[in-house]
């Protein structure tokens, strides 16, 4: 009887996701939504995410002005992973991602950083991870170069 409680409970938890591949899992999906070439609409990626989510994904999207940028010739994409992606489980089926990162805007004009905490919700359907929960905060923007008016610094500097 023990054994058969056993072996059910081994493969009912081996459809459970381990918290190292929702780790990974999370990083390529951040790195997929902003690479802001195409992401916003790429409906690849928006079958990891709920309905709700994806519609507060691409208001942030919105609100933040990042498609202007990127359709203004600015380069988006992550520079760097400031502090690795923890997760939390919440339940067995829920968990919460957690990470900050900065944002490398550049074109041939000016470059800068923007420092962006997110915080994701995560739910196990079947097999299936989706994003049912997405809230992201900027921080001041950092390394802002112009590289016209430092040209003209140089140039002054010099006579």
């Amino acid at each position: 009887m023990y054994q058969l409680i056993f072996l059910l409970c081994l493969m009912f938890s081996s459809h459970a996701a381990s918290p190292e591949l929702i780790e990974k899992w999370t990083q390529y999906r951040v790195t997929e939504m902003f690479e802001l070439a195409s992401s916003c609409e790429d409906e690849d990626l928006a079958q990891y995410f709920t309905e709700s989510a994806w519609d507060d994904y691409l208001k942030a999207i919105e609100e933040s002005h990042l498609i202007d940028l990127a359709d203004d010739q600015y380069t988006i994409s992550i520079e760097e992973f400031v502090k690795p992606i923890r997760i939390t489980q919440a339940t067995q089926n829920t968990y919460f991602a957690q990470t900050t990162f900065l944002l490398r805007f550049s074109n041939h004009r000016s470059t800068w950083l923007q420092p962006v905490e997110l915080i994701l919700t995560i739910k196990q359907y079947d097999r299936a991870l989706k994003i049912s929960e997405f809230e992201g905060i900027t921080g001041e923007a950092t390394g802002i170069k112009n590289f016209r008016l430092n040209h003209m610094k140089d140039c002054k500097l010099n006579q």
